[in-house]
């Protein structure tokens, strides 16, 4: 599945519990949440990224369900969108991801697999990889690529247990890679220390 799909099912996921328990966020309603959700399926970058920011704003403290570290990662991913589409340039988008720096962020849930390629979204524990976990963040056919995000755990990870379910990766920004040539079939890579996954119910 790509990205976007996920995205919409991990903050579908976070409006399902809202709604049963009291309150996870009292910052954000369902319908703020709906909206961003209806942006991330249109791939209105804009839109995404404008109200992401806008939500971030509003969090002043991380609640259970890690909102704010959803919200961070959707503005990563949203904002390199808008560099793919020329909304944005490249200064621009650095000055929106490098006060991430030292903050956390957790992707959209994915499969968990071994082979990294044609896997797009998915959660990859290559051996042969140098970081535990590689994920390649894309719009929805794969055309471009908003971010490689490498993740080391904080603990180790017993893959083999849990090949083929979903997933989702959390961890500390601890630096972002910005594309030499500045061309918009990848963006840039995010390397997150402190990482731990976490298993969808």
């Amino acid at each position: 599945m790509r990205l976007v799909l996920l995205a919409t099912i991990l903050l579908s996921a976070f409006l399902t519990v809202q709604s049963q328990e009291t309150p996870v966020s009292q910052t954000l309603s369902e319908q703020e949440l709906e909206k961003l959700v209806s942006a991330l399926n249109a791939q209105d970058w804009e839109k995404s990224a404008e109200l992401s920011q806008q939500y971030l704003t509003r969090i002043k403290t991380e609640d259970a369900e890690k909102l704010a570290a959803r919200l961070r990662y959707i503005l990563l991913f949203s904002s390199a969108g808008k560099v793919t589409v020329g909304k944005m340039s490249y200064d621009e988008l650095k000055k929106v991801a490098d006060p991430f720096v030292g903050h956390e962020v957790q992707l959209p849930y994915g499969k968990i697999i071994r082979e990294c390629r044609g896997n797009l979204g998915a959660l990859c524990f290559n051996p042969k990889e140098s970081h535990d976990v590689t994920v390649a963040s894309t719009n929805r056919t794969g055309t471009y690529i908003h971010a490689f995000v490498y993740t080391d755990l904080r603990e180790k990870f017993d893959y083999d247990a849990h090949l083929g379910k979903i997933g989702t990766v959390r961890g500390v920004v601890d630096s972002i890679e910005y594309n030499p040539n500045q061309s918009k079939v990848w963006i840039m890579r995010v390397f997150l220390k402190d990482g731990s996954v976490v298993m969808a119910q």
